[in-house]
């Protein structure tokens, strides 16, 4: 189970913390974030942290840690991610088949 530290729709008010947070990590998503985007911040069951940043379009996603940092396909009826290689995320950054 993984724990949601914050999240936060960005706004034009956060859009330039939220940059330079995310940015921290990877500038290459830092650089794409827009108003509207969604961000979780989580740790999951075994301590890993990152964050899932949504876009407002609802379609592209991407999971952001100091580890790594992916693009993929976002679903809200599952409320997952499909990363561009296949993996499959939950929302709170759990991974598996019932994600």
């Amino acid at each position: 189970m993984a724990t949601t530290r914050f999240a936060e729709t960005v706004t034009a008010d956060t859009v330039e913390r939220a940059r330079e947070r995310i940015g921290a990590i990877s500038s290459l998503h830092a650089d794409a974030l827009v108003v509207g985007c969604r961000i979780w911040a989580y740790t999951n069951a075994e301590g890993f942290e990152g964050d899932i940043i949504v876009w407002p379009d609802k379609k592209r996603a991407a999971m952001v840690s100091d580890a790594a940092s992916h693009w993929g396909e976002w679903d809200p009826r599952n409320s997952t991610i499909t990363l561009d290689n296949g993996d499959v995320y939950s929302d709170e950054g759990g991974v598996g088949e019932d994600a």
